[in-house]
């Protein structure tokens, strides 16, 4: 009967405030730690959606390039010397914007057929400039060959990408500016070596 009365009378403590708070801000804070983790879980999952896979990053990126006709190599100089008979060497020479130097030895040379070299981008470089800075669109061809028959005859052409000209001379040194030009052209190039040999 003791105890009875003892539970039956017994009254629950009032909390005080500062308990309320506190119940009240660690439920609070339950609600807001639920909150970040559904949307850092949610969050996790878009980006792995949005990445793509392994397989995917590794393969190769195909992209088609448009072909520009400007960009394919020409030749931007060519020396072609024929000579009919006798013992004037006989060969063609020219060079690609490539940096390609074709030689052709057909007679009389020291190198005989087909050879292919390449040259530098500084050795271009210049000898465009030379081209350039002669003029040859003003420079006129040789007129006549003092009417002998069967006379070495040397084409010169330039092509400066826009525009083509090509010179004839009678390898007698008129025009001088032409046979200059032809005559440094060939050494830079290596060509005199196959031509006449060491």
């Amino acid at each position: 009967m003791g105890e009875n009365l003892y539970y039956n009378n017994y009254v629950e403590p009032k909390k005080s405030k500062v308990m309320k708070k506190i119940n009240l801000l660690s439920g609070f804070h339950g609600c807001i730690a639920i909150s970040l983790l559904m949307f850092m879980f949610f969050a996790c999952q878009k980006d792995d959606t949005m990445q793509p896979s392994a397989q995917t990053s590794s393969a190769p990126i195909e992209k088609t390039i448009p072909v520009n006709p400007t960009a394919l190599p020409y030749e931007i100089i060519k020396i072609n010397h024929i000579s009919p008979r006798g013992l004037v060497p006989d060969y063609e020479m020219t060079l690609s914007t490539n940096l390609t130097v074709r030689f052709e030895g057909r007679r009389n040379t020291a190198y005989q057929g087909v050879k292919i070299l390449k040259t530098d981008e500084r050795t271009y470089a210049m000898l465009k400039y030379m081209y350039e800075s002669s003029h040859l669109f003003d420079v006129p061809s040789a007129s006549v060959n003092n009417g002998m028959a069967d006379q070495p005859v040397v084409y010169t052409s330039f092509n400066n990408g826009t525009q083509m000209i090509t010179l004839t001379d009678y390898n007698t040194g008129d025009p001088a500016k032409l046979y200059e030009l032809r005559q440094r052209t060939e050494m830079m190039l290596g060509i005199t070596l196959l031509v006449y040999g060491e």
